[in-house]
């Protein structure tokens, strides 16, 4: 599990096969071995546990070698979403089973997330200095990559493991409110690094939600109101240092992505997406087109067509009604809890994270991954840290155990 949480936040899906073919292995050992144990403590005996096990495992295998060869867009689509749920799943049994503290889970997706921002930071300074090729770089790695044109050859690099970076930020940034017992300089150096990885992410959405991290960190310090009012005006003052020495590329970074041709094409293409999806949302409202299914007139991935950045509009076009009933369900359950307990600071920061990053699924692909998964499952036991049996009335043994 620890692999495959350092593999997990460090290696993106679009690079290349042999990245892939490790991880998928490491996936399927961490599922098995999980599996496994969750079956033989709470339900089966070990021989009902083997049994149980070699027909599922079979049938997987059967699945898999179908949806290989068969190379149909509804395995692409439903192997997200399956995933997801897995990622999830995985992280909360572990949570579980103690054999991993939320500590020493949040400590490992971080060191995979810095672990993919070095390299990134390093191929962004290669291609400036013009030590690497872009195209090239491009093409061997699979990934996108539009030039910023502002000094040199400075290019936006963007990968799905872009997305954690700033929810990261949050669990580093609140460690002492979730007891995560980080040092002082793991903390400053956590920060730094996926401060960096946010900022040359060139995301809109990223850079508001490392700010809104930024903002609750403030918010809820612990100390007292005077280094509260201090912190402030220190961050003011090296910001506007840094707006004096620094303005010329820090305005037209910010004018290339809110005012430059290129961020209003990106906002009309999103409403171009809507639209379409719109109209393909009436042709079968109740049950969807079904999983693998786009927008013929709007088509945004030509490999992978049914992934829009409007991600839940994409989602109740192809499984209709009952699917986003489904999915309106899924994010209750991942937010009830927070309102079942005590009120706290950290409680409503927390919840309105994961609410953001919900709503995030409105402009940005980020809901369906195995990084995503495992943010879910973060959520969910970062949560139940925040619970103090001591002074929550409600809270009894027959729930959930708080994770230590």
């Amino acid at each position: 599990m620890k692999l495959l949480l350092l593999i997990s936040m460090a290696i993106p899906a679009s690079f290349s096969s042999k990245f892939l073919a490790a991880k998928s292995l490491l996936l399927g050992l961490t599922v098995v071995i999980t599996l496994w144990e969750f079956l033989n403590r709470r339900f089966l005996s070990l021989k009902q546990t083997q049994l149980t096990l070699l027909p599922l495992t079979a049938i997987s295998v059967m699945i898999l070698d179908y949806a290989l060869h068969s190379n149909l867009l509804f395995f692409a689509q439903a192997q997200l979403i399956f995933l997801t749920a897995l990622g999830t799943w995985l992280v909360v049994q572990w949570g579980d089973s103690n054999r991993l503290s939320l500590n020493q889970m949040i400590t490992l997706a971080v060191y995979g997330n810095i672990l993919y921002a070095l390299i990134k930071l390093s191929l962004l300074i290669g291609t400036w200095v013009g030590w690497v090729n872009p195209s090239k770089l491009a093409i061997i790695f699979n990934i996108p990559i539009t030039p910023l044109g502002i000094k040199g050859y400075l290019v936006r690099l963007q990968t799905p493991f872009d997305t954690p970076s700033p929810y990261l930020l949050f669990f580093v940034l609140h460690s002492q409110s979730l007891n995560l017992h980080l040092t002082r300089t793991k903390k400053y150096l956590f920060i730094g690094i996926l401060l960096l990885n946010i900022l040359t992410s060139f995301s809109r959405v990223l850079w508001a939600l490392g700010l809104y991290a930024l903002f609750t960190s403030l918010w809820i310090s612990k100390s007292t109101p005077w280094k509260k009012v201090r912190r402030v005006c220190l961050c003011c003052i090296f910001s506007s240092f840094l707006l004096i020495t620094l303005w010329e590329p820090i305005e037209s970074l910010v004018a290339l992505r809110f005012t430059s041709q290129n961020a209003i094409e990106s906002d009309d293409t999103r409403l171009n997406q809507i639209e379409a999806l719109y109209e393909k949302c009436l042709q079968a409202p109740f049950l969807g087109s079904g999983l693998g299914s786009y927008a013929e007139d709007c088509i945004r991935d030509p490999e992978h067509p049914f992934n829009y950045e409007v991600q839940w509009l994409a989602y109740i076009m192809q499984t209709g009604l009952l699917g986003a009933s489904l999915a309106a369900l899924g994010g209750w359950l991942l937010l009830r809890n927070y309102i079942r307990f005590r009120i706290s600071q950290i409680r409503i920061a927390l919840g309105v994270l994961v609410v953001l990053f919900l709503l995030s699924g409105w402009t940005n692909p980020y809901l369906f991954s195995l990084s995503s998964g495992i943010l879910y499952g973060l959520f969910f036991l970062a949560e139940r840290k925040t619970i103090d049996p001591l002074r929550d009335a409600t809270y009894s043994s027959g729930m959930l155990h708080p994770i230590v």
